[in-house]
């Protein structure tokens, strides 16, 4: 289990927020459409229906700019609170994602899944008694070999 004070502070954060149009981080922007050496741009076609997964999406910001692009997108919180206001957000600007409560050591979904995993100010929160290891196992767990994190 998540650090309580953590789970109830973003439980509070989310349910004071009011529904709005969603843009997505630079970080994630420039992640996927931005040139980096040793890092070759993907083609828009390269997206197309691949799987994508938003960890810690938080209030669905990210959502939209990945479905954009082509990804069948997935979202990942601590609690169904989040889950339902991001459910809510998503639905005011017509989009949509599956949406999974978990955390970043324990987030049932299959072996090999994604394609990419994204993890915005959110891969760095563990469980009690984990450890970074812990969350990037599970990370190893669920993205294909050759995908991007």
């Amino acid at each position: 289990m998540i650090n309580k004070d953590i789970y109830l502070q973003y439980t509070k954060y989310y349910k004071g927020k009011k529904l709005s149009k969603l843009y997505p981080t630079e970080f994630v922007v420039r992640s996927f459409l931005g040139t980096y050496p040793n890092l070759k741009p993907n083609d828009k076609t390269f997206y197309k229906g691949k799987k994508v997964l938003d960890l810690g999406c938080g209030d669905g910001r990210n959502i939209p700019f990945l479905s954009d692009l082509g990804y069948r997108v997935y979202g990942l919180e601590i609690n169904k609170e989040i889950l339902e206001f991001c459910s809510k957000n998503l639905e005011f600007n017509n989009y949509k994602a599956i949406l999974q409560v978990g955390n970043n050591s324990n987030s049932n979904f299959q072996k090999e899944f994604f394609d990419c995993i994204v993890a915005c100010h959110s891969f760095y929160y563990l469980n009690n008694n984990d450890s970074f290891s812990s969350n990037l196992n599970e990370i190893s767990r669920i993205i294909k070999k050759g995908g991007r994190f």
